[in-house]
């Protein structure tokens, strides 16, 4: 079964966040999709939670898929607020991004950077 990233972060958000992450790393493309977008959410909703989720956002900005990359760098905005520690290292992968393959991340990537890190890019 198919879940949706709003069913995902209905749960015990902070408590989801081991199961999501471990989705979002090792499951089907859509599954790894949907958990990066409620990883996403509860990184807006619980900001104390953002730099422990922005490490695995980083990470999967590696991702062979596009469609994963792309909910990485969208979870990474949704987090942008909370991020303390990582905020550099966001920034960092973010830039990077800007180059990527997919002209869809490599965009959002762009806009997230200007937008949500005023980095002006």
């Amino acid at each position: 079964m198919l879940f949706r990233s709003e069913h995902l972060a209905a749960w015990t958000p902070v408590g989801a966040i081991p199961v999501l992450t471990r989705s979002a790393l090792r499951d089907s493309r859509q599954v790894r999709v949907a958990s990066v977008e409620a990883l996403g959410r509860i990184a807006e909703a619980h900001r104390d939670r953002a730099d422990e989720i922005a490490r695995t956002m980083i990470t999967l900005l590696e991702d062979p898929i596009g469609l994963v990359r792309h909910a990485a760098v969208v979870a990474l905005k949704m987090a942008a607020d909370g991020l303390v520690d990582l905020r550099p290292a966001v920034v960092e992968a973010l830039t990077a991004a800007c180059d990527d393959a997919n002209p869809l991340v490599a965009e959002e990537a762009g806009i997230v950077l200007e937008l949500a890190f005023a980095t002006g890019r």
